[in-house]
């Protein structure tokens, strides 16, 4: 299975997990198995966005020992670059934190359209 597909997660949450998903490197399909049969909890604040992932511990464990392995940046025209970092904790899919990188209010909807995004999975590999 290669696409993000969660009844938890909403249009636009599916939508920049997708985004960040979208290359391919080693363990993306474990990823994406993790989050697709996972608990999602949410924490919408004013400065961030916590998606928290409840993944059962029968799920394969993703073989990689750092923290983020998976980074997007998404620049817009009127605020700072977004930052979503996709957490994994203990071989399990944890949080995808998403914030401002100036600590500025996250207002509205998050669109990726007609945004310049870079993803980073160089960590994943």
């Amino acid at each position: 299975m290669n696409t993000v597909k969660n009844s938890g997660l909403n249009y636009e949450e599916t939508e920049w997990l997708s985004v960040m998903l979208s290359e391919n490197f080693r363990y993306k399909k474990l990823f994406i198995e993790q989050i697709n049969s996972a608990k999602i909890d949410r924490d919408y604040q004013k400065y961030y966005i916590f998606l928290k992932f409840e993944v059962e511990k029968k799920e394969i464990k993703i073989p990689n020992n750092v923290r983020v392995p998976i980074e997007m940046r998404v620049f817009t025209k009127d605020s700072a670059p977004i930052q979503f970092l996709l957490h994994v904790l203990d071989g399990y899919v944890y949080e995808l934190e998403i914030f401002h990188a100036d600590s500025s209010n996250m207002e509205g909807n998050i669109s990726l359209e007609n945004h310049k995004v870079i993803i980073d999975e160089s960590l994943a590999l």
